[in-house]
């Protein structure tokens, strides 16, 4: 199993395929579609296994564009043929969660469809063996549970993902928000604060809103308390 960087949360991507894959993508863009369907598998004589090694690859390389449901929909198609691969459901995971990120302040419904499909997919890869970390998992895993609310099982997964990417900004945001839901003040402004701090040793003389307002908001509340 690769070691995780101690630089990212995120989920993790074999980095030495992304220039093939994205090569792949190119030649066969106009194709894609067609590629897909059963005939013309068939065609091309491609088992069960290269089938579903090559949807894999490009349901990954979708992600790292950014084109959540198109790799969605590869990444199900993979599944259906290799379904004790644990780096397709961690992918797959991946997506839901994007997309309901995307449908947040669209159509909360949907987006909760999309988190909980998440921690399905994010639950099975820590089951099985992967290239992708555990703990990468686990920081994921936290973030869908703290969409949905469910903050003992978001903290759960945060602070387990955090003793391995203890020089994340964003996984201590995401901290600091658990304790904003669960009215610890001091908790979330310390994170925060610890997060603002590694954010601009990035970032020098750059301003993260992002970070600020969740911080303003903290100390509000905090000084609320404790009239």
């Amino acid at each position: 199993m690769k070691k995780p960087s101690k630089e990212s949360s995120g989920w993790l991507f074999p980095t030495t395929l992304v220039p093939i894959i994205l090569a792949i993508i190119s030649l066969i863009g106009s194709i894609l579609n067609t590629i897909l369907n059963r005939e013309t598998a068939t065609e091309l004589q491609l088992s069960r296994q290269e089938f579903s090694l090559i949807t894999r690859d490009l349901g990954f390389a979708m992600n790292e564009n950014k084109r959540y449901k198109r790799a969605r929909t590869l990444l199900e198609i993979a599944l259906r043929h290799s379904p004790n691969d644990g780096d397709i459901h961690s992918s797959l995971g991946y997506s839901h969660l994007c997309i309901g990120l995307e449908e947040s302040g669209v159509n909360r419904l949907k987006a909760k469809i999309h988190f909980e499909e998440a921690v399905k997919h994010y639950e099975e890869a820590l089951k099985l063996e992967g290239e992708i970390a555990a703990a990468a998992n686990q920081s994921n895993l936290g973030r869908a549970f703290l969409e949905l609310a469910k903050l003992d099982e978001a903290e759960d997964n945060l602070l387990q993902a955090q003793k391995v990417y203890y020089q994340n900004w964003d996984l201590m945001a995401q901290l600091g928000r658990l304790y904003l839901l669960k009215n610890d003040h001091q908790n979330a402004i310390k994170w925060l604060n610890d997060a603002r701090t590694l954010w601009a040793q990035s970032n020098p003389g750059q301003r993260n809103e992002y970070l600020d307002n969740l911080i303003v908001q903290a100390q509000e509340l905090a000084g609320a308390a404790h009239k």
